[in-house]
């Protein structure tokens, strides 16, 4: 009897401190919480014919390129965005990388600081569109490596910072339709299964002002205008389901569901050139192999549970994290008074491997390397002589 009044006891102390964390009220995340119903993916192979096709694709660049989420091209020469923000163009038999938005990082764990290059779309003009997860949209020529910030992700849009700039369009007169797939969380934090209240923008090109088409999608990600621009398609990822946004006709401004209960999670879409669309899913989904998050979406109080424990076994990583990156700092810090030649000599190095932007970059960086090695060297080898 003891035995079983000791589990008792630690199941009523479990369940109170569950109760606690998720009534509890300005508890991190402290988000929109709502039910939802949506028509699950059942048995997909009495729905659609499976096919095999992709099973004998060709992998290119194995383990040298990571993170390549979309991919657009022109003029039969083809680009991605990788991991650590770079914008990189796929030639024959190398990575050639193009541009970076983000700022200088030590690596790929600092995401936020590296840039996110995500949905890329080329216009007619050949100017290529950027969507980067942490610093809005850009328009770059991909000759002259220049660009523009057109959509800045640190401006609220109804109140709201964009967090998690995902996918775009460019319709023929230059308004773009992109995806904020979250105004709560950044792209690698996991809270973003248990939430719906991501939108589908549009930016007028006219007037330089964004304008919520729709709210609360299931993680709105890829994006496509139709052939005629009668209407755009967003998928949503969390939901299996694709939902149709009309621009004309009598149900301008209204969206309807357009395909529901997918065989698996969408993510990128592209034109098929025939007026249909190629889906790509990231992950199957079907009775067999339900996906958990879509399971949890008529139940909001225990999304809201999950998503707070998540974070309070996450927060001791994050201050063990933050603390050694001061350590860090600190040390580097005491090196540079110690020794400030040594730290000049690897700040030099350092400098030396950043790739540069253009090919006169890179002669002109040749040239101040070569004259740095003559003169001033031999001066400083005299001197210790004397």
């Amino acid at each position: 009897m003891g035995y079983l009044k000791s589990i008792g006891t630690v199941i009523i102390y479990i369940g109170l401190f569950l109760a606690v964390i998720t009534f509890l009220p300005g508890l991190p995340p402290d988000a929109e919480y709502s039910e939802y119903s949506i028509k699950l993916p059942s048995d997909t192979q009495l729905q659609f014919e499976l096919k095999n096709r992709l099973q004998g694709a060709e992998v290119l660049f194995s383990e040298e390129v990571k993170g390549p989420e979309c991919f657009a091209s022109y003029n039969g020469e083809l680009y991605t965005g990788i991991r650590g923000g770079y914008v990189v163009k796929i030639e024959e038999n190398r990575i050639k990388p193009i541009v970076k938005f983000g700022q200088k990082c030590d690596g790929l764990w600092q995401e936020e600081k590296c840039g996110r290059p995500l949905g890329l779309k080329f216009n007619d003009k050949g100017e290529l569109f950027v969507a980067d997860a942490y610093y809005g949209i850009f328009k770059m020529n991909v000759n002259t490596r220049h660009y523009v910030n057109i959509v800045n992700s640190s401006e609220p849009i109804d109140g709201k910072v964009p967090k998690l700039v995902n996918f775009l369009d460019i319709a023929k007169n230059g308004d773009i339709y992109w995806t904020d797939s979250s105004t709560d969380f950044r792209i690698h934090l996991i809270y973003n299964i248990f939430f719906y209240i991501y939108k589908l923008i549009r930016y007028n090109a006219a007037t330089k002002h964004n304008e919520v088409l729709v709210r609360n999608l299931g993680f709105a990600n890829g994006i496509l205008l139709s052939d005629d621009e009668s209407f755009v398609i967003v998928l949503e990822c969390l939901t299996s389901r694709i939902i149709k946004y009309n621009l004309k006709g009598p149900r301008a401004g209204q969206h309807e569901v357009f395909a529901e209960a997918l065989p698996g999670l969408p993510d990128n879409v592209h034109s098929d050139g025939q007026g249909g669309f190629l889906v790509s899913l990231v992950l199957y989904v079907d009775s067999q192999h339900p996906f958990l998050p879509q399971s949890l979406i008529p139940h909001p109080y225990l999304r809201k549970m999950l998503s707070r424990l998540l974070y309070l076994i996450e927060v001791p990583f994050k201050l063990l994290q933050d603390n050694s990156k001061e350590i860090k700092n600190d040390n580097s810090k005491e090196i540079k008074r110690d020794n400030p030649a040594k730290s000049e000599a690897s700040k030099k190095s350092n400098e030396a491997i950043v790739k540069p932007k253009s090919d006169d970059a890179i002669k002109k960086g040749a040239q101040n390397t070569q004259s740095a090695k003559s003169k001033p060297v031999e001066k400083k080898e005299d001197s210790s002589k004397k």
